[in-house]
Order: C-alpha cells, then sequence, then structure tokens
C-alpha cells in the first residue's frame, strides 16, 4: 500500500473512532440526566451498535498498521 493512501486512511479511521467515542460519552451523560424510561431502550440499541462499530474500526486500523489488506 502506498505510504500516504495509509497516512490517509489511518488519520480518517482515528477521526472516526474519536467521534464514536465521543458519540458514546454524549450517550453516557444522556442516560445519567435523562428519566426518559422509553427513550432508554433505543439508546442502549444504539450504544451497542456503536460498541461493535467501534470494535470493527480498531480491527480494521490494526490490519492496516500491519498492511493487511
Amino acid at each position: 500500500m502506498n505510504e500516504t493512501v495509509k497516512i490517509w486512511l489511518e488519520s480518517l479511521i482515528n477521526k472516526e473512532i474519536d467521534d464514536v467515542l465521543d458519540d458514546i460519552e454524549n450517550r453516557k451523560i444522556w442516560f445519567f440526566g435523562s428519566n426518559n424510561k422509553e427513550g432508554f431502550q433505543g439508546q442502549l440499541d444504539n450504544l451497542s451498535l456503536c460498541d461493535e462499530y467501534l470494535i470493527a474500526l480498531k480491527k480494521l486500523k490494526n490490519r492496516i498498521e500491519m498492511e493487511d489488506l
């Protein structure tokens, strides 16, 4: 893989990881400050999806670092 492309991909993935971590933090804050019991399940579902996405991003990042694409 071209070194420039590798750097771009790593940068893109790192930014996306940071965005997902921010989203998770925001959802945690919402949980602590909310009494909306109906919204809890939806937020939990979204947290689960965020977690799966974060795991996939980290695996992809590791593969790019090892250049195993």
